[in-house]
């Protein structure tokens, strides 16, 4: 059944439209979904290992994002996490993008995994703001689902590591 969950997850991560982006509490990528590297422009396997910063955060933005990192990590407060936020991000070449993140937390194994959902800032929602209610309803819908995949995707590939890993 485990292996069929697995499979499942990798299937659906890999059919999804919005970038998935797994990081350790060290900020480094663990996990890269195939349409983060449509839009922020790296392979998966430049990705992973990397520092979150350095891949998809403006430089001028850095610092904040390691010292909240840090802060977080040490038992702090975390200022993105469980909320929806419109930040600018960066691809491969330079350019930049805006987009909309949800940051969600997954305990596996006692070390806290960070899930980036990332999406395209949508046209029609800063053009129209009378949009909003529309998109935010839609966003309640599928918010859940997302979180789950997130969440079981970052634990099976935590489980596969340790049933990997030498006793």
């Amino acid at each position: 059944m485990e292996l069929k969950q697995d499979a499942l997850l990798a299937g659906a991560m890999r059919a999804s439209f919005d970038c998935i982006i797994v990081i350790d509490e060290a900020g480094l990528v663990v996990d890269w979904n195939p349409a983060s590297e449509h839009t922020f422009g790296f392979s998966k396997e430049e990705a992973i290992g990397r520092s979150v910063a350095e891949l998809i955060i403006p430089p001028e933005h850095h610092d904040a994002h390691r010292s909240g990192l840090k802060r977080y990590v040490a038992g702090g407060e975390s200022r993105i996490l469980n909320q929806r936020m419109r930040l600018e991000a960066c691809r491969s070449d330079g350019s930049r993008l805006p987009v909309e993140i949800a940051v969600t937390e997954v305990d596996v194994d006692g070390q806290r995994i960070r899930v980036k959902l990332a999406e395209l800032d949508g046209v029609i929602v800063n053009a129209n703001p009378e949009y909003d209610d529309v998109v935010a309803a839609a966003d309640r819908l599928h918010r859940p689902v997302k979180a789950v995949l997130a969440q079981a995707t970052a634990a099976a590939q935590t489980a596969r590591k340790n049933a990997s890993a030498p006793d």
